[in-house]
């Protein structure tokens, strides 16, 4: 086989070896696109008098969160930390995604970097809203100190009942 053909099928070779790569490569995107929205989500379907469940994802496994038990979100860059009444979970996505996914009754954004549950807030002291650990928290905890960033301070006024 003359030299001309060899090179002509090794590139063709190339090309189709990258080709393939491509391809898998996309779909691998696709599926981790997938798994991303799935991984949290809040159940829209649920029965009435039902409470909504979180869904996070940790390796390889899906699991699922109460609303109840989750106390505040914060964000850190790319990556967002449910922290819940016994544990805290990294997930991948924005502030902005997390707060278009909970139920808004529940939940309200008070900083560009915190999300809070409403029924968690104990006090508002100045710039700072504390939220309480929960009755399942271990013994001891106490409360955590959230920052309320002035363009979100008339919004969570606004949801509280102020006598």
């Amino acid at each position: 086989m003359p030299d001309d053909q060899r090179e002509a099928l090794a590139c063709l070779a190339r090309r189709a070896t990258d080709y393939v790569a491509q391809g898998l490569a996309q779909r691998a995107l696709a599926d981790q696109q997938q798994q991303l929205a799935v991984a949290f989500r809040v159940a829209s379907a649920a029965e009435p008098g039902q409470r909504p469940e979180l869904y996070v994802k940790q390796d390889t496994r899906l699991l699922r969160v109460l609303p109840a038990d989750v106390t505040h979100f914060e964000a850190l860059g790319d990556y967002v930390n449910l922290y819940t009444v016994r544990e805290r979970f990294t997930v991948y996505g924005t502030m902005k995604d997390m707060e278009a996914r909970l139920p808004t009754a529940d939940f309200a954004r008070v900083h560009r970097k915190y999300i809070i549950r409403l029924d968690r807030l104990l006090a508002l002291e100045g710039d700072t809203v504390l939220l309480d650990a929960g009755p399942g928290a271990p013994a001891g905890r106490p409360a955590t100190a959230v920052p309320i960033g002035n363009s979100y301070r008339a919004a969570l006024l606004a949801r509280l009942h102020v006598l």
